[in-house]
């Protein structure tokens, strides 16, 4: 991992290339340790992990209403909540 973590943040194209993708996976990191934790709902993850999503540009908002309208977010409650800050 030590190797991995050196290539991703010390090597300059790729950092930039991946910076967003890599704060996305360690904020969402975070938020599974606070669902283990049961500090928070895993309703509650899953909209942060949608809003980090968004946020770092992993997916657009349109992609998100696409899957809503698929019904691939149905156990996701209140993910319109996120999408109006987009």
């Amino acid at each position: 991992m030590d190797c991995i973590n050196k290539i991703l943040y010390n090597t300059p194209v790729l950092s930039d290339y991946t910076s967003s993708f890599t704060n996305s996976v360690e904020e969402i990191y975070d938020l599974g340790v606070k669902v283990s934790n049961k500090e928070i709902s895993t309703n509650e993850a899953n909209l942060e992990t949608l809003d980090i999503m968004l946020k770092h540009n992993v997916v657009d908002k349109s992609t998100v209403e696409k899957l809503i309208n698929q019904n691939k977010l149905d156990d996701v409650k209140n993910t319109n909540s996120v999408l109006n800050k987009y």
